[in-house]
């Protein structure tokens, strides 16, 4: 039996072992080391990546021009001879045995196989091909860094022809130490004026819980290594600008109590961040008096200085609310970033937008969420529900404060956040947000200080946002989600039932979005929520009905997702018959660190797979688990090259998913990757 897997399990290499050395085809493609007509990526017309005749160009086909021509390549061509085939079958035949000896070595009998023998045996010979030094497999086909800088500048140009990129990037890196500062001081007060309520509030909490913790964070040796155009979206009522962050310093966590160091190293630690940056649209960068990120008032010019309303000193102008310039409106880490958004909650958006409110903005709902989340997790920190009340309604104010204990949760940290939709229903309209987020477990000690629990544990939650039918967004308001919705305060009193300014109560879903519900995803209640959404019930067959119908066909087989969420998707693949190779633990580890995944977390969800815990996207069909494929073919060659090592994981994931190597192929050159594997 086991001799039989091994025979049927190493065909496939030998003839790749037979092919590659010359078996058969004639000798004279041997010497063959360039020249147009070659395999090279340098080849002319007939290459394997190159244009008019090759494989994945235009124009042509796969034709006997891919491997020979008019080159001058060297190498004389002659007939095949009994000579020749002798000598190659001694050479070949040794290696086939070895290797099957290797196979069954590896997999005795009795042992589980777990995987389908074929597919094992042909891991283990990439694997061993890669050992002896398979070149890496680059890209040709993708977009260069370059000319995905101009493709966003030409976006962003389009809308702003006075878009100054130096200045602009100049400015960014000048907010980066300046928010650097601000964490190791905890307080956001020279920061202030370029974010938005819902990274001011966020920043604000965190100091809180430092301090409640007995520490501060000292960064030392800060070093801006890059900053790079990322993605400009014009979707919505404003326009996003995400920019890349590449920096370095060293990070220290010390004692407030005895100054000294408890947690951190001197060593400068390397890490990409991305800035999101908001602004309304229309709003043209030559028409500004002066830049934000450089402290400067757009509407006046002055040297900026905030009254206690959040107001420019000189003009009264509300300079945060992204009306005026580019406000920060959200920091990810590059292992959580995704390269686009979901086509759904754009559609939705826009759905909501033509049927019910023409200034209603995501920007807007997904900052007074993260506004909503921040003062959750402040109650949770002090045990009272007064910094929630005014966001959140009497009755899940009066069900949390009955759920606060010792235990709390803290540190929060968003891995995203998405419209699912608006239910629109004759008293109140609800907005659903799906969050997936993660946060640490602490517990409350006399005196009111807080012990650090757990690690970090990641959730999956619908957040409801609730308002009546009847109100309508304020777009000028911009971005300042924790400012009064009646008169536009700032909050002074947060346990205060109602505004300082106008005596008006907030939490009635009167004058703007408050928290409803809060519950798993995945629960009956959740499930609940989303059976409520309903497509157009007017205008079947319209354009937004249609639009709508395409973006949610389109979402079901293209994924969005972070590299951290795809090396937990594939750690989950590969144990789901209970068990991780060496060779696997190995690469995933290799691939997290590359991406700047935290060790820790991989080995979480490496201990999670095994137990049968970690939770794990619908595969629904094999249209969306190439997608999820596809992105951890991006993942496994972000920079553009292929390792052996990755190549090797592609192929153990390909094959616990059932797929064959053509299809894996076709996933690799969907990126770009023009080596067959």
């Amino acid at each position: 039996m086991n001799r039989t897997r091994c025979i049927a399990g190493w065909l496939p290499l030998t003839l790749l072992v037979i092919f590659s050395t010359g078996l058969l085809f004639p000798p004279a493609l041997w010497g063959r080391a360039g020249g147009g007509g070659g395999y090279s990526s340098s080849g002319g017309g007939g290459s394997y990546s190159g244009g008019g005749g090759s494989y994945s160009g235009g124009g042509g086909s796969y034709s006997s021009s891919s491997f020979g021509g008019d080159g001058d390549g060297g190498g004389v061509s002659r007939p095949v001879e009994l000579g020749d085939i002798l000598v190659t079958a001694a050479i070949v035949v040794p290696i086939v045995v070895v290797l099957c000896a290797i196979g069954m070595y590896k997999h005795p009998p009795g042992r589980r196989h777990t995987r389908a023998a074929g597919t094992a045996a042909w891991n283990a010979g990439l694997k061993t091909l890669a050992s002896r030094g398979r070149p890496a497999v680059t890209s040709r086909a993708r977009p260069s860094r370059a000319g995905e800088r101009q493709r966003i500048l030409t976006q962003i140009k389009e809308v702003d022809s006075g878009f100054d990129e130096p200045a602009f990037l100049a400015n960014v890196q000048t907010a980066f130490v300046t928010i650097q500062n601000a964490w190791m001081q905890q307080d956001m007060v020279t920061a202030e004026h370029f974010v938005t309520d819902g990274i001011y509030e966020k920043f604000s909490v965190q100091f809180r819980e430092q301090r409640l913790l007995g520490y501060r964070e000292k960064l030392s040796q800060i070093k801006v290594r890059n900053v790079r155009l990322a993605r400009f979206d014009t979707s919505g009522l404003f326009d996003v600008l995400s920019v890349a962050v590449s920096a370095s310093l060293v990070d220290q966590r010390i004692s407030t109590a005895t100054g000294e160091v408890i947690r951190g190293s001197g060593s400068p630690e390397r890490f990409t961040e991305y800035w999101s940056f908001v602004r309304r649209r229309g709003i043209r960068t030559d028409e500004a008096k002066g830049s934000l990120l450089a402290g400067e008032c757009p509407n006046c010019g002055a040297g900026l200085e905030l009254n206690r309303l959040g107001k420019c000193a000189q003009c009264d102008s509300l300079v945060r609310s992204g009306s005026y310039d580019w406000v920060l409106s959200e920091i990810t880490q590059s292992d959580a970033w995704r390269s686009g958004t979901l086509a759904t909650s754009r559609t939705r958006a826009e759905q909501y937008r033509a049927e019910h409110d023409a200034q209603f903005s995501a920007q807007q709902l997904e900052d007074r969420a993260s506004v909503i989340l921040s003062r959750k997790g402040m109650a949770e920190l002090t045990g009272q529900i007064g910094p929630l009340r005014k966001m959140a309604t009497d009755a899940f104010c009066q069900d949390y404060q009955a759920s606060l204990t010792d235990q709390f949760l803290g540190d929060y940290s968003i891995g995203s956040m998405d419209l699912v939709g608006v239910v629109a229903e004759e008293e109140f309209h609800y907005a659903l947000l799906e969050l997936k987020w993660a946060a640490r477990q602490f517990q409350r000690v006399a005196g009111g200080d807080a012990q650090e629990g757990r690690a970090y544990r990641r959730y999956h939650s619908l957040m409801v946002l609730a308002r009546r039918a009847n109100v309508r967004s304020k777009a000028d308001a911009g971005l300042l989600s924790a400012h009064c919705p009646s008169c536009g305060a700032p909050e002074e009193e947060l346990s205060a039932d109602a505004c300082g300014f106008c005596n008006e109560v907030t939490n009635t879903g009167n004058y703007g979005w408050v928290l409803e519900a809060f519950t798993e995803y995945g629960s009956a209640e959740g499930g609940r929520w989303r059976t409520r959404l309903k497509a157009p019930e007017q205008g079947q067959g319209t354009k937004l009905h249609n639009a709508l119908a395409a973006a949610e066909a389109a979402q079901a087989a293209e994924v969005a997702v972070s590299p951290a969420e795809c090396l937990m998707w594939t750690i989950g693949v590969l144990a789901e018959d209970g068990q991780l190779e060496d060779m696997e633990r190995q690469s995933i580890t290799q691939l997290a660190a590359k991406h700047r995944v935290p060790a820790a977390r991989v080995e979480a969800w490496m201990a999670e797979s095994l137990a049968g815990t970690l939770e794990q996207p619908s595969l629904s069909d094999r249209e969306v688990t190439k997608s999820w494929l596809n992105q951890m073919v991006e993942v496994a060659a972000a920079d553009g090259t292929l390792e052996p090592e990755g190549h090797t994981l592609l192929s153990q994931l390909a094959g616990s998913l059932k797929m064959s190597r053509y299809d894996l192929n076709l996933v690799i050159r969907k990126n770009g990757l023009d080596r067959e594997s």
